[in-house]
């Protein structure tokens, strides 16, 4: 159990929810790390007004009336599995805290989210804190797959009845709302354009269209290198041609940064070899993105 105000080492934590014991030793596991999570719980490792180990500052704030401002990596999304569970109501969090990044953390309470605050690039939430001891019982450690498989197995043998109602019962149509968006009316001369200059084949991965449209053309999917919701611009020098695959990794997956940063490389020498683009279209792909051809 962990008590209000009480101080803990990570390898106190780790030991304590009953990891074993050579993870225990350890100190460059998942679990020393930003917002770990362990059999449904989350363990909120929060450096206030300081910089962590691994030299990441983030803006997070703690007041006085328990509400907690927290900011993820920069490169976070609501969409992405993990900051769905942490907005989840099925996972509990748990906050621990220090001002340095040499003290033991102090066990503050759990956190009850209060709002998203925004939504990507880096997700900002806030929670209430709720000063209470944690109490539960700790499970034998099993890995993520065995753990995903005897819950599965145990919640079907429970409710297959009840399951097999639901298919039964269930609408034909699922059930919709409305929602409000935006949405960019982008050039289709643009987009032709670029797909052109792909001729067929992904700008990233270089293998070719993964299918055919109706009319004949290579399905490539445009990317801007900067999106038009972070005030990108429509034009040639901010646009590639992609596969679907790297398209949704640029988005979504855990090496988008440094892929961002591979295919501006690939940009630069792509207008090179355009006969269309001229010295001052370069000039201004290289100002816009603030580009050196060491990169």
């Amino acid at each position: 159990m962990f008590k209000v105000n009480h101080h803990y080492t990570k390898k106190d934590v780790k030991k304590i929810i009953g990891l074993p014991e050579h993870i225990v030793r350890a100190n460059s596991t998942y679990y020393d790390y930003g917002y770990p999570q362990y059999n449904g719980i989350f363990y909120f490792y929060v450096n206030l007004g300081a910089a962590g180990t691994t030299g990441h500052d983030y803006p997070n704030e703690l007041r006085d009336d328990g509400m907690l401002f927290w900011t993820a990596p920069k490169k976070t999304r609501i969409q992405q599995p993990k900051m769905k569970e942490i907005i989840s109501k099925d996972f509990t969090k748990l906050l621990f805290v220090r001002y340095d990044n040499r003290s033991d953390f102090v066990y503050m309470g759990n956190l009850i989210l209060n709002e998203v605050v925004q939504e990507e690039f880096p997700v900002i939430l806030t929670f209430q804190l709720i000063k209470v001891d944690a109490e539960f019982e700790i499970n034998h450690y099993l890995d993520a797959e065995e753990v995903f498989k005897r819950k599965t197995s145990e919640y079907y043998a429970k409710n297959k009845h009840k399951l097999y109602h639901d298919l039964r019962t269930a609408p034909e149509k699922p059930l919709s709302k409305t929602v409000t968006t935006n949405y960019y009316f982008r050039s289709s001369s643009l987009k032709s354009y670029v797909n052109n200059r792909a001729k067929g084949y992904c700008e990233l991965c270089k293998t070719p269209a993964p299918f055919k449209r109706y009319d004949g053309s290579p399905y490539l999917e445009l990317h801007h290198i900067i999106q038009l919701s972070d005030q990108g611009v429509d034009k040639v020098y901010n646009c590639v041609a992609l596969c679907p695959n790297c398209h949704r990794e640029l988005h979504y997956g855990e090496l988008s940064e440094l892929k961002e940063k591979n295919i501006t490389r690939i940009l630069y020498q792509s207008l090179l070899d355009d006969e269309n683009f001229t010295q001052e279209d370069l000039n201004q792909f290289i100002e816009y993105h603030d580009y050196k051809e060491s990169e």
